[in-house]
């Protein structure tokens, strides 16, 4: 199958956007305040850093909760986009069979890795934590591991029960299974033309019955489905999804949102929402050809292969690397803003090192054995670009 480059260009940038979400919160924690309110001490004095890091629509390139939307909206219409062109259920069967595996080897890398960086860094952490006032920082890592704990955590329990004590991001691992199973089955059931919106409608009710707090996360698998089916656009519709993703992708509880109160008082659902209508957007408009240009250029497309390992090892550096070299160059008499600038251009870096190894390792092993557990068919064939 030939992919939609554009589509993996996106992921890389969401990956991206999660991966600076965490660098800049282990040091920045005060500029986080409306993203994640009360995830820092109140006594900790704004800077010229925190103010631009919660300036209103800039937090788009480092909201960490938006870029995860956008992964579940693209993986409901990637993984369906075939079918939705040609309506091979044997494609569709067989990606479901393999999506455990495909998943799951690369989910115990990532919690073996964990487990190694924890004898790393801790000290160096927690003197960053009194150094940051960081509160979401100190919560990690609080518990002595062991090898047996990694591989259960990382052979079943992430993907599971969408808890893991050594990689914490691997909360979207359950959703993400959960919701490809869904799509497979909604994308061979759901009705297209005017009776499309009404099954959405009646599905996303279900699920929310039976999730009464993830279901828009499941949702935007859903949307993703209808996503992969347009065939048409306009330019109005583009302008619309990406004023769309900015603003959706930027919510907070800055004044700036104050309208969403009235909507519901948990600003956390409210945010989770606001989240998948900003990933939809977002993937509507690159799906009509918005930033095609710079998605598929060499480097994006780069960063779209490694995606996944970029999501699945940054964290472990994030607790590890990250604080050891911020205390050390504190340490050393550098101020805050190059102590912090330096620290974080090196984790990302080593981070970038340690994905390329980890796309080439488990990540490989796992496309490998899936492939190998449930050969599948061989056709190539193409995700059709929507006329505009």
């Amino acid at each position: 199958m030939r992919k939609d480059a554009s589509a993996d260009g996106l992921r890389g940038v969401a990956a991206v956007n999660v991966v600076l979400c965490h660098l800049l919160f282990t040091i920045f924690p005060v500029g986080f305040q409306y993203l994640w309110p009360h995830a820092a001490e109140a006594t900790i004095q704004l800077g010229a850093m925190e103010r631009i890091l919660s300036a209103p629509f800039l937090s788009v390139f480092w909201n960490g909760n938006f870029p995860v939307c956008i992964f579940f909206v693209l993986s409901g219409y990637v993984l369906t986009a075939v079918f939705s062109a040609n309506g091979d259920l044997d494609q569709l069967t067989t990606q479901a069979l393999r999506r455990y595996f495909r998943l799951g080897v690369p989910v115990l890398g990532s919690v073996l890795l964990a487990y190694v960086a924890m004898h790393f860094g801790i000290a160096s952490r927690q003197h960053v934590v009194s150094l940051t006032g960081n509160h979401w920082l100190a919560t990690f890592w609080k518990f002595d591991p062991t090898i047996g704990m990694a591989v259960k955590d990382g052979a079943y329990q992430a993907m599971l029960t969408g808890a893991s004590a050594f990689v914490p991001v691997l909360w979207t691992m359950r959703i993400e299974l959960l919701g490809s199973f869904l799509v497979f089955g909604y994308a061979a059931l759901a009705p297209r033309g005017p009776l499309a919106l009404l099954f959405f409608a009646v599905v996303t009710v279900a699920i929310s019955s039976i999730a009464p707090e993830t279901w828009p996360f499941y949702a935007g698998f859903l949307v993703g489905v209808h996503i992969g089916r347009v065939r048409t656009s306009n330019r109005k519709a583009l302008a619309m999804a990406v004023v769309g993703a900015i603003v959706f992708g930027s919510f907070d509880a800055s004044p700036l949102f104050d309208w969403s109160v009235g909507i519901s008082s948990d600003f956390y659902f409210r945010k989770i929402c606001a989240d998948r209508l900003g990933g939809a957007c977002a993937v509507y408009a690159v799906r009509c050809g918005f930033g095609a240009r710079v998605l598929t250029c060499p480097p994006v497309q780069f960063v779209g292969r490694i995606s996944y390992a970029l999501y699945l090892v940054h964290f472990s550096l994030v607790l590890s690397l990250e604080p050891i070299l911020y205390a050390s160059l504190s340490g050393w008499g550098l101020s805050r803003a190059p102590a912090a600038a330096m620290s974080i251009a090196a984790t990302l870096f080593a981070t970038f090192i340690v994905a390329v190894m980890f796309r080439r390792t488990f990540d490989a092993w796992g496309i490998a054995l899936s492939h190998r557990l449930f050969p599948g068919t061989s056709r190539v064939e193409s995700i059709p670009k929507v006329a505009r």
